[in-house]
């Protein structure tokens, strides 16, 4: 804080904010996560930024949860700290959403099934019923088309081609 030069006043100064205690915006200087916004945290670089659940643009005085309809952008960024979602590209604006097989909410758990019953393929004919929730096949994985993700072929190779050149 400083002294307000014409009152008996303290102010924040440029990139902090607080009625009492000045704490740094997205972006400002620190040298502790208590210096930065709710929801925040110093990071490495000495800069004030929101956590991976949260969004602020910089200079930001707060950091907003990101959630599931909360909107994102094509690269999907936004929607990396929510496990199985992606960026639906497909509606206007963007918005993270859930995979199919793990039903829309605030939490993109997997669909509830019964060993046989058709919960789960009925959703993606990629996935089977394993320990009561859904997932995808042997050797699949979620991938986004941008507009849906399924479970996709692919996983096991990607996975194993990376090892191949690792061990050559």
């Amino acid at each position: 804080m400083v002294k307000a030069s014409n009152t008996d006043t303290c102010e924040c100064m440029t990139g902090y904010t607080g009625p009492s205690i000045c704490i740094g915006n997205v972006g400002s200087t620190c040298a502790a996560n208590a210096e930065c916004l709710t929801n925040g945290y110093c990071g490495s670089d000495k800069k004030c930024a929101c956590r991976p659940t949260h969004k602020g643009a910089s200079g930001a005085n707060s950091c907003t949860a990101i959630v599931i309809t909360g909107t994102c952008t094509a690269s999907g960024g936004e929607c990396s700290a929510l496990s199985n979602s992606y960026c639906n590209i497909g509606v206007t604006p963007s918005v993270c959403t859930c995979a199919t097989i793990f039903p829309t909410g605030a939490s993109c758990t997997a669909k509830v099934c019964t060993v046989g019953g058709s919960e789960c393929s009925s959703v993606d004919a990629n996935t089977v019923c394993t320990s009561l929730a859904c997932a995808c096949k042997a050797n699949y994985g979620i991938f986004s088309s941008g507009t849906k993700a399924t479970c996709q072929p692919g996983w096991y190779l990607a996975c194993c081609i990376a090892q191949i050149v690792i061990k050559k």
